[in-house]
């Protein structure tokens, strides 16, 4: 995607409002927004020749939604029964993902910045030489309760960015902590990184594979009989469950699906959700550690985030 949709075109923007009605499935709505421009707006970037464009990204912090809002070069957050309000001005990115300190950090061509919780830039981690970054759908900015930050790519390996100090604190990498994990990160850490292998057209898999490269968990992927599109790792809550996004193939449709697996290969619930986007996504669901699991739509009339 070209530098040029940040600034040129049709500008509009959309005003969020926490509500309680019930979503499609099993998912609750938390918020509806409707295109706008108001102050408390996400901007929408609409024009015929161009890839129509909105919010790329989101992330939950402690119920506190997190939204990159890269038209309006901000990240907005909202929090229960308040408005959306700036958390962060002139940002451009396309990942993000909280700091656990109150704050996140954004990912962009140039590197990981990170913003503390009252807006201000408080580090920047460049991009390692051994990164090799996939601007786009599934690749996502996550951080693990012992490994740090880490870019999940879309070519099944973690990046490492930054790590934990003594202190907890984030830190630059040293020398030698750059490697790439074969797989992607979880949020909460089990010393395992979890890669999709497709076996077969019919036989795909989540490996749960150690520092080592050894295969420890191997979990089939439920397809209930139809092909499957893209497949993603999710990551896993306190629990160790591990979540799995899913593009089922019906009828020349894509029907988007969140499944949960126990560590042992059961499969413990399947969450259908609506996939008819009206806008390019590239993150459109996130785990926490509680085990909800987070949707964001986006339809002509605006934005829906749902809980399930």
């Amino acid at each position: 995607m070209g530098k040029k949709w940040l600034f040129a075109g049709i500008i509009c923007s959309l005003a969020l409002v926490w509500t309680s009605a019930e979503a499609q499935g099993a998912g609750q709505e938390v918020l509806r927004a409707s295109w706008g421009a108001e102050p408390e707006a996400v901007g929408l970037l609409d024009r015929p020749e161009m890839e129509r464009c909105g919010p790329l990204s989101f992330t939950i912090d402690k119920g506190q939604l997190l939204l990159l809002d890269n038209i309006n070069r901000r990240v907005a957050k909202a929090e229960a029964g308040q408005p959306l309000q700036t958390l962060a001005a002139g940002v451009v990115g396309w990942s993000i993902c909280p700091d656990d300190a109150g704050g996140c950090l954004v990912m962009s061509r140039e590197g990981v910045t990170r913003y503390g919780g009252k807006g201000a830039q408080i580090g920047r981690y460049p991009l390692q030489p051994e990164a090799k970054v996939i601007e786009g759908y599934g690749s996502e900015l996550t951080r693990s309760a012992v490994r740090g930050v880490a870019l999940n790519n879309v070519d099944q390996k973690a990046y490492p960015v930054a790590a934990w100090s003594a202190s907890k604190s984030l830190r630059a990498l040293n020398a030698g902590e750059a490697k790439p994990y074969k797989g992607r990160l979880g949020l909460d850490d089990n010393a395992l990184a979890y890669s999709i292998k497709r076996i077969s057209s019919k036989d795909i898999r989540v490996l749960g594979i150690e520092s080592g490269g050894k295969v420890l968990v191997s979990v089939s992927i439920q397809a209930d009989g139809d092909p499957l599109g893209a497949v993603l790792f999710k990551g896993q809550d306190s629990e160790g469950r591990l979540y799995v996004e899913i593009e089922r193939l019906v009828s020349g449709r894509a029907e988007l699906e969140v499944h949960r697996y126990a560590q042992d290969g059961r499969r413990l619930a399947v969450y259908a959700m609506p996939n008819d986007y009206y806008t390019t996504v590239y993150k459109k669901t996130e785990v926490t550690s509680d085990g909800s699991l987070y949707q964001m739509l986006t339809t002509p009339e605006g934005v829906v985030f749902y809980r399930y």
